[in-house]
């Protein structure tokens, strides 16, 4: 298990020689046994070994057996100085505390110090801080120069605004009695401004379904509260799968996606459920016969079904009308026609075509079960007129 020292505080060096050179408000002067003291409105810390001797705290934590420490500034705080060097001390503990947790291996890390009597310079710290130096959080003192952060609504409330960096943020409150008795709460707040990943994988809303039990697969942000229609599930990873269950007809499908700082993506999908089979009726029955080898067969199925006839593949018109024109052997012929939706849903019939006298001269070119030579499939209203017939297209023989 991993030791963490969370609760310890270190002046940097440079601070300290900061506080020396007189640059401060904070009265510096040296005890008998060589520590710096530092005097301040009210009280003095003195700084021993320990707290300000990096290399030397880094043998105690290891004789010990502590593996890592969390450090932070302490009192006085750069908030007893001006307004303009308490933004200055502040940047010089910050930056301190970085090169020790870049150098040290793993041994520190650290929460930020601010100039708390600056509210517009302590936010540009902490965003510094946390964006350009990578520390994880910012200390915050209970009171700035004896005055409370907040207090409200009684005597044991109190409220506080702090400025949060994009990603996780580390706030450290401490409240002490006036007895001396000390308490303290670490809270990890996240800040997440950015809105999460929404991508449908499958399936592809592009075409029709014969069945509405769907599952539908997404991509999106782990952790994220993922609904499709009336149903929410949590992603526990990266992809999402989410079962459906839609109606027959056109619905609009709503898909969203929202993080845990409640960011939310919003898109839709048209979905198109056809499980019922197209009909399929074939004009004069499904046994007929005809005394010319030239022969149109009219049919009627779902509108713009797709169309099988023999070999030979086509479409049906807006109101659902094919015909093809075959040639036809003497004799029994056998022919299969098809019909199938855009859902795939398929219907099939067979027709028995018979050949009562010679086609005259004209040679044999349709023959059941294998069909040969070319079908005029003829769409529309015109399909049904025995006049003069209007052509469509020509269909050729697959493969």
């Amino acid at each position: 298990m991993k030791i963490i020292d969370f609760h310890n505080h270190y002046y940097p060096p440079r601070y300290l020689e900061a506080l020396r050179s007189g640059d401060s408000d904070v009265r510096f002067t040296v005890d008998d046994e060589g520590n710096p003291v530092l005097h301040y409105p009210g009280d003095y810390n003195v700084a021993v070994r320990g707290h300000r001797d990096i290399d030397y705290r880094s043998e105690v934590l290891a004789g010990v057996g502590v593996d890592m420490q969390v450090l932070t500034f302490t009192s006085p705080g750069t908030h007893v100085e001006t307004p303009a060097r308490a933004a200055r001390l502040a940047r010089g503990v910050n930056d301190a505390f970085a090169e020790i947790i870049a150098t040290r291996g793993g041994r520190f890390t650290a929460l930020a110090t601010l100039p708390l009597n600056d509210p517009v310079a302590s936010v540009a710290e902490l965003e510094r801080a946390s964006g350009e130096l990578g520390l994880p959080g910012a200390m915050l003192f209970s009171n700035v120069n004896g005055v409370a952060l907040s207090v409200s609504g009684g005597p044991n409330d109190f409220s506080l605004s702090a400025a949060l960096s994009e990603g996780d943020n580390m706030l450290s409150l401490m409240a002490t009695d006036l007895a001396g008795n000390p308490n303290r709460i670490d809270l990890l707040l996240c800040l997440d401004t950015g809105f999460p990943l929404l991508e449908v994988i499958a399936p592809d809303f592009s075409r029709a379904f014969d069945h509405g039990n769907l599952t539908v697969v997404l991509r999106s942000e782990p952790g994220a509260l993922v609904s499709v229609g009336n149903t929410t599930v949590t992603a526990l990873s990266a992809i999402v799968e989410v079962p459906v269950e839609l109606e027959d007809g056109r619905t609009v499908l709503l898909i969203s996606a929202a993080d845990r700082a409640g960011n939310t993506v919003r898109k839709s999908e048209i979905v198109n459920i056809d499980s019922r089979f197209p009909t399929l009726e074939v004009r004069g029955g499904t046994s007929q016969a005809t005394a010319n080898a030239t022969f149109r067969l009219n049919g009627q199925t779902e509108p713009n079904a797709f169309v099988r006839v023999g070999d030979f593949e086509g479409q049906a018109d807006s109101l659902g009308v094919f015909a093809v024109t075959l040639r036809l052997r003497p004799g029994a012929n056998t022919v299969r026609v098809t019909s199938w939706d855009a859902a795939g849903n398929t219907v099939s019939t067979t027709v028995d075509i018979a050949v009562l006298e010679p086609p005259g001269t004209a040679p044999a070119g349709f023959a059941a079960p294998e069909l040969a030579g070319v079908a005029l499939l003829i769409m529309g209203a015109a399909a049904a007129a025995l006049a003069v017939p209007t052509v469509r297209f020509i269909l050729r023989r697959r493969g």
